[in-house]
């Protein structure tokens, strides 16, 4: 199989999990909504029993009871127990909801960092200048001339400072992705957002989605761009507190496609976890036509992966690419 052929293949597979990620989305949706629905009935069938007056028992439709083992005696102790209202119920069910769409987000995320690491080895792979030299190891050229793609892909493996050190490489290597990362139709900056991605996936995986110091948070976040002007700062941080929901003094990781807003007794739809999905997925496919491009064998193709100037210069009048216009100026 082409090289070529391998790196849309390995597009493929990726896309094709979150294809199934996005599938397991709507199902969460449907279960969720089936859960709501079947607790709303039951409140109904609670102020139409014969269980005294609901507002006097402020709501409790149930009772839940935790025990375990008691290791020495062998009998059920019981730990805790607790009593809840329809309120509860349906807090607990969107919170529920929120921690499976991070759950998605955490898996999507993975999935891209393993694309990433395929396709930097079969760049590496096709063309032995493209990585750092450290990234070979101790070996020698002629030695390095008879190695397969699995072993340019096991190197990947033990790199150091990934996904980081990659995402800087693909950029120094092939500008061209750093001037579609900043400019493109959608008016997303692709580097902020993957880098915004990942530190949510952090969060989930190592504080279950909790952000104790949100100021830590978001300067770690905006780093790299503390030389922008302010509204470009405060933008980023906008879209950062877009994907937050303050509850109990802290911030969480929040996806879902609505905020309730309890006091209407509505809910704001948006797009959050869809929308980070479709921008994994866009990135990603980006880096795939660049690299083709570098890979291509033809001069003028390479250039262009290469050399922002070059590409400037052959889709300044091009219509597809009007919108690059004010950035080809300069």
């Amino acid at each position: 199989m082409k090289l070529i052929d391998e790196i849309t293949l390995t597009l493929n597979i990726f896309t094709d999990k979150l294809v199934e990620i996005t599938n397991y989305r709507y199902f969460i949706d449907k279960v969720s909504k089936k859960t709501l629905e079947s607790y709303q009935k039951q409140y109904e069938n609670f102020k139409n029993g014969d269980y005294g007056d609901p507002e006097k028992h402020e709501n409790i439709i149930g009772f839940n009871t935790m025990s375990s083992w008691d290791i020495r005696t062998n009998r059920r102790e019981t730990v805790g127990h607790t009593s809840y209202s329809l309120e509860d119920l349906v807090r607990t069910t969107r919170l529920h909801h929120n921690k499976q769409y991070q759950w998605l987000l955490v898996e999507a995320y993975e999935a891209f960092e393993d694309y990433l690491s395929r396709i930097y080895a079969y760049v590496g792979y096709k063309d032995h200048t493209f990585w750092f030299a450290k990234d070979f190891g101790d070996i020698s050229i002629d030695e390095l001339k008879k190695k397969d793609l699995k072993w340019f892909k096991n190197r990947v493996e033990n790199k150091d400072k990934k996904p980081e050190s990659i995402y800087i490489h693909f950029r120094k290597k092939m500008p061209l992705i750093e001037l579609f990362e900043k400019n493109n139709p959608q008016n997303i900056d692709y580097k902020f957002k993957i880098l915004l991605i990942s530190k949510l996936r952090h969060q989930i995986v190592h504080t279950r989605g909790i952000i104790c110091d949100i100021d830590n948070f978001t300067e770690k976040i905006l780093k790299p761009w503390s030389q922008e002007k302010q509204e470009i700062k405060q933008k980023y941080k906008d879209n950062i507190f877009y994907f937050l929901r303050e509850e109990d003094s802290k911030y969480h990781v929040w996806l879902l496609d609505y905020n309730y807003n309890e006091e209407k007794n509505s809910d704001t739809q948006y797009a959050r976890l869809e929308e980070f999905i479709a921008e994994l997925s866009a990135y990603a496919t980006l880096l795939k036509d660049i690299s083709t491009m570098y890979l291509s064998g033809v001069p003028l193709s390479r250039q262009m992966a290469t050399d922002v100037k070059v590409f400037k210069d052959f889709v300044k009048d091009s219509e597809m690419y009007r919108y690059l216009r004010e950035e080809i100026k300069k």
